[in-house]
């Protein structure tokens, strides 16, 4: 699959300021289990073995304030001129791990409302996946950070890094600060945040480098067979045990981080009869550079493309 037909094959998801159930069923529908919790945390799985699994992860929301118009640059590079950014953050996410309940034996799971706090994740049963193989992210910018600790507290062992960089060698490890993983520490699992070709986050200037999130979702799909088939010797690390979590919680605790004026019950819970009525909380953009143009995407596109004849 081209970096082109990737996006075509999901031009709805990207299409989208949030995602829902709704946007994703015709995606899902026909794998043998797809569960929501009380919070709207959407799980599937594509299998019906009863064996341990990978398990990657992404979340629904974005930080932007409507939907964008998305436009491809080159066949490569997407991005939006309506003052609005793509959403990379983390469609690219759900993007990947739509691929890889299509590629490998998998369960992936579909987070609400990462923007505003991670708040999703902190209701998400993590005792559930004790039993899986690893569980990888896939939300963080650029093409090749590998992010295996949060805040000085390491995620996963040495031998799942070496092994995760066989699959993946144009990866490195970096900082990384937040993200739904920093909820799960009581899974006791192997985890780390992978690169998904975002740039530019939580700007309107955003835009998405299609080909390097198709070549990492091709890499976890050839580690996830690998561990599948050769399963690491050490499956926990240890976590925080103060907190029972990766990342203490001190400041998400309270809603002060988004202006909740005029915002929908963001702690309201729908269960999956009521999926369609689930609110998701806004970010706040920067309302003096929503009409700015997606400079760095064209940037981008016109270095990549010097000299080529087009």
């Amino acid at each position: 699959m081209s970096a082109e037909q990737l996006y075509l094959k999901y031009k709805y998801i990207w299409a989208q300021q949030h995602n829902t159930m709704d946007s994703l069923f015709s995606y899902i529908q026909g794998y043998p289990f797809i569960e929501m919790d009380g919070y709207g945390n959407i799980t599937v799985t594509n299998t019906e073995e009863n064996i341990p699994l990978p398990v990657f992860c992404c979340h629904l929301d974005t930080v932007h304030e409507d939907a964008p118009e998305p436009e491809l640059l080159g066949n490569d590079v997407l991005t939006s001129f309506n003052g609005h950014g793509v959403g990379g953050d983390d469609k690219c996410g759900i993007v990947a791990c739509l691929e890889l309940l299509e590629k490998v034996p998998c369960k992936c799971i579909f987070f609400r409302d990462e923007e505003t706090g991670c708040r999703g994740a902190k209701e998400y049963d993590a005792k559930s996946l004790e039993n899986e193989l690893f569980c990888i992210e896939i939300d963080r910018r650029n093409g090749g950070d590998l992010i295996t600790s949060v805040y000085g507290t390491k995620m996963c062992s040495d031998e799942f890094i070496a092994r995760i960089k066989e699959s993946l060698p144009h990866c490195k490890e970096a900082i990384g600060a937040y993200t739904d993983i920093s909820k799960l520490g009581d899974a006791n699992l192997n985890m780390l945040n992978i690169s998904a070709g975002y740039y530019n986050p939580h700007s309107p200037n955003e835009y998405v480098v299609l080909s390097e999130l198709k070549r990492n979702i091709d890499g976890l799909a050839v580690f996830a067979q690998s561990i599948m088939d050769k399963p690491l010797t050490q499956k926990e690390y240890k976590r925080d045990e103060t907190t029972g979590t990766y990342q203490n919680n001190y400041w998400w605790k309270g809603k002060t981080y988004h202006n909740a004026q005029n915002e929908p019950d963001l702690y309201g819970t729908a269960g999956a009869d009521d999926y369609d009525s689930l609110q998701y909380g806004r970010g706040e953009s920067n309302s003096a550079t929503r009409n700015y143009e997606s400079a760095a995407a064209i940037e981008y596109y016109n270095k990549k493309n010097k000299g080529n004849k087009k």
